[in-house]
């Protein structure tokens, strides 16, 4: 059961909408334009909003979709148009929603909007009302590559298989290992973390292993190392490729005999805690060049976890930046920017080599030094980076994208139209027609 939030300023739309959801278990709340959209979400909070695009003036969707991510970003919307409007879903996908639908959509492709803006909801932080974890609402983004990534950590998080997460810097690896934990066994036991590239070796292997009273200058005292403190719990070994050779062999018999040694001791101690590694480097090039053992790889290597590059997931950005403008403005005491369409192209085009973490920098940049509302095209060009700006087409027509998109996954099943409309989540009679509309040729 999802709440739900239905804007239309027809009666008889809301009506029918209202009572086919209700049937299918969720609860419905109705409103006819975007200052009662404003005020239930003031009021509580909803799994989903569904809104019309044109109501009492043109584009009042487009409001309801800001004043959505403004109070609740997580929560992911389903704009409704008719053809003539269709274009301007273009602008509502660029601004952070989550779907379109065409008006004189049957029930069942309804439904399916819905079963997959739920479930989208469900991986970025919300499961139909119940809150999760603090750390899955950092999680932020509808892409499909980011749903792969968040329904692996679903499927391993309840194991104890050690994890090697894999992503270049700024992808946010910290923060799906801290997802891995909290959705586990050991949540309630400690999560702690350590930079392999942070510590000479000596450090190193004090800071994991532990040492006792009189082992080197200045251990005036027994101490545990992280192994032992994250008892029960996880321990994340970031940026692991970074250790030497001795370390690495040193890490190995760790997780094989699950036991450690602290520096000035003969006595083992036995582990009980849960490996994920981190690393933003290509091991299976570090093996070949020598510099990373393969035995220590495939210990790590259990569960592979590859976040993507924002490069590639570049649907996600309008949510990120909503999602730390609105933070930053809070905590700067400052007013929420809003972006014009041409200022979200712009960082639409923009390659991000420092990803999320760039990103956020960025927002934090803007929020600073940007006063005038809405953000225009001129305001991101003059706070990036020089020559870095990009004035590149990013969208070309919502129908481009679609037509693009069924051929991919068309192809992807071999053109087999059955299996294509299941993970398109339409019927197949609703494939064939968008087939024959785009001109798609049939194989």
């Amino acid at each position: 059961m999802a709440q739900i939030l239905l804007i239309d300023d027809q009666p008889s739309i809301l009506t029918s909408l209202s009572i086919l959801l209700k049937r299918q278990g969720h609860k419905v709340t109705c409103g006819r334009n975007n200052s009662e959209a404003e005020h239930f979400l003031d009021k509580q909070q909803f799994d989903l909003v569904i809104t019309d695009l044109r109501m009492s003036k043109p584009l009042a969707g487009m409001d309801v979709l800001r004043a959505t991510m403004s109070r609740q970003p997580l929560v992911p919307v389903i704009i409704m148009t008719g053809y003539a409007t269709i274009e301007n879903a273009v602008e509502a996908i660029k601004a952070g929603a989550f779907d379109y639908i065409t008006k004189g959509f049957s029930n069942q492709e309804f439904l399916q909007k819905v079963d997959r803006a739920l479930q989208r909801g469900k991986h970025a932080g919300e499961v139909y009302g119940h809150e999760r974890p603090d750390v899955h609402k950092q999680i932020i983004g509808h892409s499909n590559a980011m749903m792969e990534v968040l329904r692996l950590v679903d499927k391993v998080a309840a194991s104890d298989s050690t994890i090697l997460i894999q992503g270049e810097s700024g992808t946010g690896k910290e923060l799906i290992a801290r997802a891995i934990h909290m959705k586990s066994l050991r949540r309630h036991h400690p999560f702690l973390a350590i930079n392999c590239g942070a510590f000479p070796d000596t450090l190193l292997e004090s800071e994991l292993f532990g040492y006792t009273k009189g082992s080197f200058t200045g251990a005036s005292r027994d101490k545990n190392g992280l192994f032992v403190a994250a008892s029960q719990g996880t321990l994340f070994l970031d940026e692991v490729s970074e250790m030497s050779q001795a370390m690495q062999i040193k890490l190995l018999r760790v997780l094989q005999e699950r036991a450690v040694m602290p520096l000035g001791s003969t006595v083992t101690q036995h582990v009980d805690v849960r490996i994920i590694a981190a690393t933003n480097r290509d091991l299976i090039s570090e093996i070949s060049k020598g510099t990373f053992r393969e035995d220590l790889y495939f210990r790590l290597c259990v569960v592979p976890v590859n976040i993507p590059p924002l490069r590639d997931r570049k649907e996600d950005i309008p949510a990120l930046m909503q999602t730390f403008i609105s933070r930053f403005a809070e905590r700067l005491h400052k007013p929420t920017l809003t972006l014009e369409p041409q200022a979200l192209d712009l960082l639409l085009a923009q390659t991000w080599k420092g990803n999320i973490r760039e990103l956020e920098n960025f927002a934090e940049r803007l929020t600073l030094l940007v006063d005038k509302q809405p953000v225009k095209a001129e305001n991101i060009r003059d706070l990036l980076p020089a020559g870095e700006s990009k004035d590149t087409e990013v969208y070309s027509s919502l129908a481009d994208q679609e037509r693009e998109h069924i051929i991919t996954v068309l192809e992807k099943f071999g053109w087999n139209q059955s299996k294509a409309a299941r993970y398109l989540g339409i019927g197949r009679t609703t494939l064939w027609r968008k087939i024959k509309s785009h001109g798609i040729p049939i194989k």
